[in-house]
C-alpha cells in the first residue's frame, strides 16, 4: 500500500528534498503531515501531539529553511522541486 506522501511525491523524493532543505526529524514529520493534507495548525497540533506554540515555532523554522511563507507554499515547493529529483 502506498503512503499518503507517495500520492503527492515519492518517498525517495521526500527524503532527498528533506535533506536538501536540511529539515530536522521533527520538521520532516510535520512536512510529511502537510504533504498528507494537514494544512491547518489545529489539525497538525492534534494529530502530532504537539503544543500549538511548539508547532508554530517548528513551522517558522520550516518556512525559513524553505524560503516559504505558508503551509500551502511548503506543499507547493515540495511538489515543484520533486520534478528536479526524479521518481
Amino acid at each position: 500500500m502506498r503512503s499518503s506522501v507517495d500520492m503527492v511525491i515519492t518517498q525517495r523524493q521526500f527524503w532527498e528534498l528533506s535533506r536538501r532543505y536540511r529539515l530536522s526529524p521533527r520538521q520532516r514529520d510535520i512536512a510529511r503531515a502537510i504533504l498528507s493534507g494537514a494544512l491547518h495548525i489545529e489539525d497538525l497540533s492534534r494529530t502530532r501531539g504537539i503544543n500549538p506554540r511548539t508547532l508554530a515555532s517548528q513551522l517558522y523554522r520550516i518556512n525559513k529553511k524553505m524560503h516559504s511563507g505558508s503551509l500551502a507554499e511548503v506543499l507547493y515547493l515540495f511538489v515543484r522541486d520533486a520534478k528536479d529529483v526524479g521518481p
